[in-house]
């Protein structure tokens, strides 16, 4: 009888050894991020919003800097990254190439929509977008 016990004292032991162990805490997210800027200067911008998310998700978010889009891509699709700020068309890549899903999309004064610049060489033939849009079937 008395070795029951002991082995039963020791199995309660153990458990509450296993019980009183601090919780593994959960990998960082990380966030693949490019900057045309200085990386010092992004990621004093970026720290902010970096630190909400953590706070929002009960995890830690940390920022990955990536030198373009497609090492943004590629680190999605190999697991370095698991979450990426990215343009229209890396957007898209990451989904076909990456498996990955778009689920938020930033918008301009409340509307949401892709905003460009058009820019064309000093020489050339067209004044104004209108100009260029008219020459269009030309160029194709």
């Amino acid at each position: 009888m008395r070795r029951w016990a002991r082995r039963l004292a020791g199995g309660v032991l153990c458990l509450l050894a296993v019980l009183a162990a601090p919780a593994q805490a959960e990998p960082p997210l990380v966030f693949a991020l490019l900057s045309s800027r200085a990386q010092a200067e992004a990621e004093a911008e970026w720290a902010p919003v970096l630190a909400r998310l953590g706070q929002a998700l009960g995890r830690p978010v940390v920022a990955r800097w990536m030198p373009d889009y497609a090492g943004a891509v590629w680190a999605l699709r190999e697991g370095r990254a698991d979450l990426a700020m990215l343009g229209n068309k890396s957007a898209i890549e990451a989904v076909d190439k990456a498996g990955a899903q778009v689920f938020a999309a930033q918008s301009f004064d409340g509307a949401p929509g892709y905003h460009a610049c058009l820019v064309v060489g000093r020489d050339a033939p067209w004044a104004d977008s209108a100009a260029l849009l008219a020459a269009a079937p030309r160029l194709a």
